[in-house]
């Protein structure tokens, strides 16, 4: 979890590093076209005429206002500009500049324009909200990697716009675009190695659950932290600001080495707990473990589990922490610090239930909960561990809930059920009888279903016993019970109804054979399990 953590890391800075680069493009290319218009020639010239440096002020939207030839030549050379003198005789001169050349050295200076920043710009990106008052900066990296252009500070401030920088009046300071990206990897990614480091700042907002550095005791700070201070860069001033401090890195490799140790010292208690048990119990053969449904010889240990660990009445996924004996008792019914299990998940019961709360008592609860949803008895009973026709008795919904589910399933596809109450909806539905008073039909029909050896039984529990004495198959007239209902699709019925037509199967061969020797008396004993054989064998096969 450490290294998913650090890769959420990792991706964040890398986008934000991404964004301000982007930042940085966006201005240099704004500035560039501000610098074109700026060095708007006043009027054309033309690459082979040539133009006395006097006269430059009528072509350069900025020149030099002196007079002499001296100071004229020292301003234009500084531009850059290729000067021709011609000799007049004696010692005067004629000094020229080609339109070509004033060209070239405009084009230059946009370009210079376009792949440098000012001191100014590059603070205001790397802290936004502080670019009101920041104009200087005393971080070594970014004194080493500014570059000083010289010429006359007219022309300079200029192009890039702001006197103030100026660093002598002959030579202005900026920053490469290459050294711009440079600055701004070490300031966003921290001057540090990432993969190895991360700042105490970082690590409490990675890790707000383990513990606060700038409060936890000193033991667990020097447990993680690099041996010695270093400088490096963190966020300031919001999500997008960076300063330049002097501290304490963690190191990544020393706290995987804590989390191991502590996933070590909170079972030790526990462990110590056990220890006694498992020596008697690595002694034995192993306890047997029985109930209605199965019997098993097993080790708790070959069962272990385990649970989040607890630090400070705290639970934290990433240290798991052994299953003790008592925890699963303070789940479900909580303690003076933790809240029982119920009212955690907002689940609404009596308080009698919470306050008596046995794990017995919980599979009853939990296979109501997994009736009442409307699951298979067969899929419940596998769930439970149970064998089938057990789920009956641990299902405690009243007869309106269970007629509710089942009502509703049989609504929904009229063909999943067999009997009389499913075939009077089917033919409703044919008869395209209106169905919003169907529920209430089967709700109404339906409150009294109870299970029996051979699917659902609607007969109302408050009058006599069956006088069919549970001959749903056949009833009274060898067509089936009205009040038998068959699930298609819950597997425990198919199997229950295919275990009374083998035994049928098998109880005719028999009659069968004693009819042959004379005994007329088994013709109705074989009229009966043949009702059973051709009513069961039509159900399997619907």
């Amino acid at each position: 979890f450490v290294d998913e953590r650090l890769d959420c890391l990792h991706q964040e800075k890398a986008a934000l590093l991404a964004h301000k680069i982007d930042e940085l493009k966006v201005l240099l290319e704004l500035k560039k076209q501000d610098s074109v218009k700026l060095w708007q020639l006043k009027r054309e010239v033309k690459p082979t005429e040539r133009y006395e440096l006097k006269d430059l002020n009528e072509v350069l939207p900025i020149a030099s206002n002196a007079k002499d030839s001296s100071s004229l030549i020292t301003y234009y050379r500084q531009m850059g500009i290729d000067i021709v003198s011609e000799s007049l005789g004696g010692r005067k001169h004629k000094h020229y500049v080609t339109g070509k050349d004033i060209v070239n050295v405009i084009d230059e200076l946009v370009a210079k324009r376009a792949s440098n920043v000012t001191l100014k710009e590059l603070l205001t990106i790397i802290n936004p909200q502080r670019s009101d008052i920041l104009n200087s900066s005393k971080d070594k990296l970014i004194k080493e990697n500014i570059d000083k252009l010289y010429g006359a500070a007219n022309y300079l401030t200029f192009t890039f716009g702001d006197e103030k920088y100026s660093v002598n009046g002959t030579c202005i300071g900026v920053v490469s675009f290459e050294n711009a990206i440079k600055i701004l990897e070490s300031y966003v990614l921290g001057g540090y190695d990432n993969n190895r480091f991360v700042s105490i700042s970082d690590f409490n907002d990675m890790f707000p659950e383990l513990f606060n550095i700038t409060s936890s005791s000193k033991n667990n700070i020097e447990n993680i932290l690099v041996n010695k201070k270093e400088c490096f860069y963190v966020k300031h001033g919001g999500e997008r600001g960076f300063q330049k401090v002097r501290g304490y890195l963690v190191d990544i490799d020393k706290l995987k080495n804590y989390l191991i140790s502590e996933y070590i010292r909170i079972n030790v208690g526990i462990e110590s707990d056990l220890l006694d048990a498992s020596i008697e119990e690595y002694l034995e053969d192993g306890v047997e473990i029985t109930s209605k449904s199965f019997r098993i010889k097993q080790k708790p240990s070959d069962y272990l589990f385990i649970r989040a660990g607890m630090r400070g009445g705290n639970y934290f996924d990433y240290l798991p922490q052994i299953l003790g004996y008592n925890a699963v008792n303070y789940f479900f019914k909580g303690n003076e610090i933790q809240e029982d299990a119920f009212t955690r998940y907002d689940i609404s019961v009596e308080l009698h239930v919470i306050e008596s709360w046995q794990s017995h008592k919980g599979r009853h609860w939990q296979t109501t909960s997994l009736f009442r949803a409307g699951l298979a008895e067969l899929v419940v009973n596998k769930w439970m561990g149970r064998t089938s026709g057990q789920g009956e008795n641990y299902d405690h919904n009243t007869g309106r809930e269970r007629a509710k589910v089942i009502g509703k399933a049989m609504l929904e596809n009229t063909e999943r059920f067999l009997g009389y109450v499913p075939d009077k909806i089917r033919k409703w539905k044919e008869q395209e009888i209106p169905i919003e008073t169907m529920p209430d039909h089967l709700n109404d029909n339906l409150k009294s279903v109870q299970y029996s050896p051979l699917g659902y039984c609607l007969r109302d529990l408050y009058l006599k016993p069956c006088e069919f004495n549970l001959r749903c198959l056949t009833g009274n007239e060898g067509k089936g019970c009205k009040h038998y209902i068959y699930d298609l699709y819950d597997p425990s019925h198919r199997e229950r109804v295919t275990a009374e037509r083998d035994k049928s199967s098998l109880e005719l061969s028999r009659l069968l054979e004693v009819y042959d020797r004379g005994i007329e008396a088994a013709a109705m004993h074989i009229e009966h399990h043949m009702t059973i054989l051709r009513n069961t064998t039509s159900i399997l096969e619907d």
